[in-house]
């Protein structure tokens, strides 16, 4: 499966010149297209690590307390850019982090399974993979993917994250080596699609949710799901918005279209993934981070900035 490369991205943002959806670009974001998409990447890096608190990190900048459930996406996020942008350090703390919560006999999240393996391929540690494959199992074990999918429609308060909660389960499973689990929990979440994936949410969960499964059944590499997959690219092509966000300029909603259309890879696919990756590095903000939606207005005019979001763009643009 072809994927767009930070050369082409390059390409696309040159093309952009000083103009955005036909608006001046001011000056504070006029920057980023100055950069290399790997010095941005390293740039946000750099904010992770510096947000660090002891093994993990808060839900958004400024806050005191450390937000468990995000953790892991930010580590994994590390992890996947550490060959370029130096994270070691950062994600063997949170690793070793990690393994203390999954002792007290904790439930680790799967964007924890992702980050401890990430951490086992980066350092060599088999001790991260054992953890991980453990704290997989103890997630999963014994369930079919139709019982976790429906656990996943009790508990949920918006069966519109759904797909987000699928494509989680499916890129741990891969991550330990359980690819019939990943393609049982991509079954039952294809099969229930008609529950989940309908509808327009302002918020936009749906999108984020399409976007997600668009990557993760991509990843998968099997014809098995393609007809859903088409629909789910489709989809995301054609609500994309003339300035190449989604939902309003979402930075979330934005960063998962641009990773699933990417790991899809057909022509019109990466064609609406170079424009989403345009205007995602053209909202970097000045510390390296990015809010949760942007309009191009000055700092401290954006969104919140959420830690997990960054590590999300930063996924989307590695």
């Amino acid at each position: 499966m072809k994927r767009l490369s930070l050369s082409v991205i390059s390409v696309g943002m040159a093309a952009v010149g000083t103009a955005w959806a036909g608006q001046p670009v001011p000056k504070s974001y006029a920057e980023n297209l100055r950069r290399s998409p790997v010095e941005q990447v390293c740039r946000a890096s750099e904010g992770l690590i510096a947000a660090q608190k002891e093994g993990g990190w808060s839900w958004q900048r400024g806050d005191a307390r450390e937000a468990p459930s995000i953790s892991g996406v930010v580590a994994a996020a590390l992890a996947a850019t550490s060959a370029r942008c130096d994270a070691t350090a950062a994600v063997v703390r949170y690793a070793e982090a990690a393994i203390v919560r999954h002792q007290k006999g904790e439930f680790l999240y799967d964007p924890d399974v992702e980050a401890l393996v990430g951490a086992a391929d980066l350092t060599g540690d088999p001790r991260y993979r054992e953890v991980a494959k453990e704290a997989f199992d103890r997630r999963y074990a014994g369930a079919s993917g139709e019982e976790i999918v429906e656990r996943w429609f009790m508990l949920k308060r918006d069966r519109r994250l759904i797909g987000y909660d699928a494509a989680s389960a499916i890129r741990a499973a891969l991550a330990v080596g359980e690819r019939e689990k990943a393609e049982d929990i991509a079954a039952a979440a294809v099969k229930s699609g008609g529950r989940w994936v309908e509808g327009w949410d302002p918020r936009g969960f749906l999108t984020t949710s399409r976007g997600a499964l668009l990557e993760a059944l991509s990843r998968l590499g099997t014809r098995r799901f393609a007809g859903f997959q088409k629909d789910l690219a489709d989809h995301l092509i054609l609500t994309q918005g003339s300035d190449g966000s989604w939902e309003g300029r979402n930075t979330q909603a934005t960063a998962f279209a641009v990773r699933g259309l990417n790991a899809y890879g057909s022509e019109a696919a990466l064609t609406s993934a170079q424009l989403g990756a345009r205007w995602l590095r053209l909202t970097q903000l000045q510390d390296g981070s990015w809010a949760t939606f942007n309009d191009l207005l000055p700092e401290p005019f954006v969104g919140e900035v959420v830690h997990e979001v960054t590590a999300e763009v930063v996924l989307a643009l590695r």
